[in-house]
């Protein structure tokens, strides 16, 4: 698996922003069940409606016309990291296509590779490929560009999400560096802006290998690093942007005992080590600053155990979903957050035919007409599965 699970007290609170009204209910469309460890999907934008599903074992599997082509569209697992047979949140973990994609024919991709560096566990690299000139159903492993290696001293906490902004750059989010309790360095890596580990960053990806936005927060900071777009996070597992306001979506995965659903804002700190969730959480070497950025929704371990983000529905097929937050959390649990004046109101999501079994999500994904996927696992072993949201 992929994501710090660390259960922690089941505490009984009142969870900020919650209500009890009617769930809004939704049925799972099976769109394929033969991809193992599903955690990221991908769309071209090109009008194909293609879907590209990454495998956490290094391979990316396209979906076209509902069915799953034999031919992994990319193969990587020879250059992986060696992945534990059981629990193991290294592998291939991010998609984002290139915003001209159907000029350019470029993606990019997150996955864990051996390292050689003192310390680390592993390396995280971004790397861009094309797609096969043709076959745009295969990408040409021959046109692999390494943009930016991160070296990462554990073996959990590793983001790996990947979108493009409305601005066309890219922004990829980074884990604390892993273990618990975000122990390296004096201050952990959150709170330090000297590394990209804590925090989601913003590259142009039309650079060699990329360029740093001249209006990124930090360009200007002495000792930080420029890429850095927000920080304060412990593992921005799954974020997103909503295609209508722009604004940019985060789960952070908590430590013990709260999971927080953030929006990220340029600059923006959002307290880990510090605190998690709202509450202090580590002050040695801290104290607590006004200048931290609360989630807008967090919820305790009595709820969940790890988020899994989400998206905000800007599709037509469920009306009664239209600008909610939809997200998940890995113990198969569903919410939305409906914004209500200056809060996040929380309710529930049901979930009408839920396969048989102990469904684990994994991931979310967005199309080309802003239907909602659910990327899952079984516990027990086996295959995973791609569900549409619908009504």
């Amino acid at each position: 698996m992929f994501i710090s699970i660390t259960p922690g007290c089941n505490e009984s609170e009142i969870k900020p922003g919650a209500n009890n009204e009617p769930p809004v209910q939704v049925s799972l469309q099976l769109i394929n069940d033969q991809i193992q460890s599903p955690l990221a999907l991908g769309v071209p934008g090109d009008g194909s409606n293609r879907l590209f599903i990454c495998q956490k074992e290094g391979k990316v599997w396209a979906i076209k016309n509902g069915t799953l082509l034999t031919q992994p569209f990319l193969d990587v697992s020879n250059q992986l990291v060696a992945l534990n047979p059981g629990y193991d949140e290294r592998g291939l973990l991010g998609i984002a296509f290139h915003p001209d994609f159907t000029i350019k024919h470029k993606f990019y991709v997150f996955y864990s590779v051996p390292s050689n560096t003192s310390g680390s566990d592993h390396k995280g690299i971004l790397v861009e490929y094309m797609v096969s000139a043709g076959n745009p159903d295969v990408a040409d492993i021959s046109t692999k560009r390494i943009l930016l290696e991160v070296e990462e001293p554990e073996s959990n906490h590793n983001g790996g999400n990947l979108a493009f902004g409305a601005d066309g750059y890219l922004y990829l989010g980074l884990g604390d560096g892993g273990g618990g309790g975000d122990q390296h360095g004096t201050n952990g890596n959150g709170q330090n802006l000297g590394t990209l580990l804590g925090k989601i960053i913003r590259i142009d990806v039309n650079g060699q290998p990329y360029t740093v936005p001249n209006d990124n927060p930090f360009v200007n900071t002495a000792g930080a690093r420029p890429e850095i777009w927000a920080y304060g996070l412990r593992n921005p597992w799954r974020f997103s942007f909503d295609r209508v306001t722009k604004e940019l979506f985060a789960g952070d995965v908590g430590q013990n005992k709260y999971e927080e659903v953030d929006i990220i804002t340029k600059g923006g700190n959002y307290g880990w080590r510090v605190k998690e969730g709202l509450h202090d959480y580590d002050l040695q070497n801290s104290s607590p600053g006004s200048n931290f950025i609360d989630p807008v929704y967090e919820y305790g371990h009595d709820q969940g155990i790890s988020i899994t983000g989400g998206y905000v529905y800007r599709g037509v097929g469920i009306p009664e979903l239209q600008g909610k937050y939809v997200y998940g959390d890995y113990n198969g649990r569903t919410w939305v957050l409906t914004k209500t004046g200056n809060k996040w109101i929380n309710s529930d999501l049901g979930v009408s035919n839920k396969p048989n079994g102990n469904m684990q999500i994994y991931s979310w994904g967005e199309d080309e007409a802003g239907e909602l996927y659910v990327l899952v696992n079984f516990s027990g072993g086996g295959n995973g599965a791609v569900y549409k949201l619908v009504k």
